[in-house]
């Protein structure tokens, strides 16, 4: 039984997108396994584009894993504080 509070289709994954793109002529230039309101890893960013015609496609190398997504998000947006314009309010939760 899966921890899906986010309420993610379960049968979406990485590797099906993946399988996705390649079928759709899309290159996937990376993907990034994060967790997802849970400590599994449930969620994936995929970053992808349409190759111009005769484009040379490099191959995907595989996604990469990220457990430490949330303490990253929360150290970023204490580095924005230091470069936010006093004027402009930021929320961060």
């Amino acid at each position: 039984m899966s921890n899906n509070q986010a309420g993610f289709g379960e049968d979406m994954t990485a590797d099906k997108f993946a399988a996705d793109c390649a079928q759709a002529g899309l290159e996937l230039i990376c993907q990034e396994i994060v967790p997802w309101g849970s400590p599994d890893l449930i969620s994936c960013f995929s970053l992808f584009r349409r190759p111009k015609a005769g484009e040379i496609v490099k191959p995907f190398r595989g996604p990469v894993t990220n457990r430490r997504f949330w303490e990253e998000s929360r150290a970023m947006g204490r580095i924005l504080k230091a470069y936010q314009y006093p004027s402009q309010p930021l929320v961060i939760r």
